[in-house]
């Protein structure tokens, strides 16, 4: 194997050098996704530049909704790994017990949005002083880019360290108040629907970020509201999202399931044989929901809508796709690990489970 594949592989590591790991994975990522959201922005903007009172609700917005939807990926991901092996105490660390459970829907989505208020307030803060400070001039890439950072990657790295932390004690002891929950709510109502729903409302908000300065109700111009360039991006704008809901849901059901957290209603019908597992069925049924879906909104959509029909159609499009994606991935990952016909996460060579 090259050296760049054993630096890739996944090793267990100790609870500090772990959260470390994910702070640099998790601010490289923050980059990355900074210069395409900021790319994306000024690419449908005026002259390519951004207006103040623009630039500061996306801030505004990006902080609050980047940092609830981290918290949750973090949390489940830090738990995930924790129940896989892939993350060991330190010396002295005993874990602690919690008081209340830390998978119930309330604490999950609490400290979410505990988080994301803070965050909200914090890229608005920070929105108001770029807008004073550009004093009506517009904002290009530069600009952008280092507000975003500032606003809203720095604040998505710290609540992804803090509710990553939070995951792996949860992965370490097992709270007396946890109990077995059904399958399909646990997927549908409880997981996938918070986040379809957060999901949803930010690709609306970022829709007016698009397309707020465009001409309305004309067929002809440079800059005219069409169909076409509302979903112009939209093979980018499903694979996100498709993404996003098989990445957490998928990972949340695998590790309730191995800490025993998840009951099948029908278990002869929804858990796999060991040796085949749950994945064709799960594929497919994606692959016909985003068609449906897509063709839906395709078909619903007026050749040239107005700007709340771009940001309804928008967002409901990213919430359907995320509540449909997100559901089977949850039900998928917890049968499979229930049957045994998959790992919580896959150890290195020589690591037992």
């Amino acid at each position: 194997m090259s050296r760049l594949g054993e630096q890739l592989r996944p090793r267990v590591l100790p609870v500090r050098d772990y959260l470390g790991s994910n702070v640099f994975v998790n601010a490289v990522i923050q980059l990355l996704v900074g210069a395409g959201i900021a790319g994306l922005a000024v690419s449908r903007a005026n002259g390519h530049r951004l207006p103040p009172t623009a630039m500061a609700v996306m801030l505004a917005v990006g902080a609050l909704f980047g940092v609830c939807f981290a918290s949750v990926g973090s949390f489940f991901t830090g738990l995930a790994d924790t129940v896989g092996g892939l993350v060991s105490r330190d010396d002295g660390d005993v874990g602690r017990d919690a008081a209340r459970d830390p998978l119930s829907t309330r604490s999950i989505w609490g400290r979410a949005l505990g988080a994301a208020l803070v965050a909200g307030l914090w890229g608005a803060g920070l929105g108001v002083l770029i807008v004073a400070v550009l004093n009506r001039r517009q904002a290009g890439f530069g600009v952008v880019f280092f507000g975003w950072l500032v606003a809203v990657a720095l604040a998505t790295v710290v609540a992804s360290l803090a509710m990553g932390a939070e995951g792996v004690r949860t992965g370490f002891r097992r709270a007396p108040s946890m109990t077995p929950r059904p399958a399909r709510r646990r997927a549908w109502r409880e997981i996938a629907l918070p986040i379809a729903i957060l999901l949803g409302i930010s690709s609306g908000s970022f829709t007016w970020i698009l397309f707020h300065d465009y001409a309305v109700g004309v067929q002809f111009g440079s800059r005219v509201l069409t169909e076409q360039q509302v979903l112009a991006d939209l093979p980018v704008l499903l694979a996100i999202h498709i993404f996003l809901a098989m990445y957490f849901c998928g990972r949340a059901g695998r590790a309730e399931a191995a800490m025993g957290l998840v009951t099948f209603e029908d278990a002869d019908t929804q858990v796999p044989d060991a040796k085949s597992g749950y994945g064709v069925q799960a594929i497919v049924g994606a692959i016909v929901a985003v068609i449906l879906v897509t063709s839906l909104v395709r078909f619903l959509l007026p050749s040239l809508p107005n700007l709340a029909e771009a940001i309804i159609a928008r967002g409901f499009l990213a919430g359907a796709i995320t509540l449909l994606v997100g559901g089977l991935s949850y039900i998928r990952g917890a049968a499979n690990v229930t049957a045994g016909a998959a790992p919580v996460v896959r150890l290195p060579a020589g690591v037992t489970q």
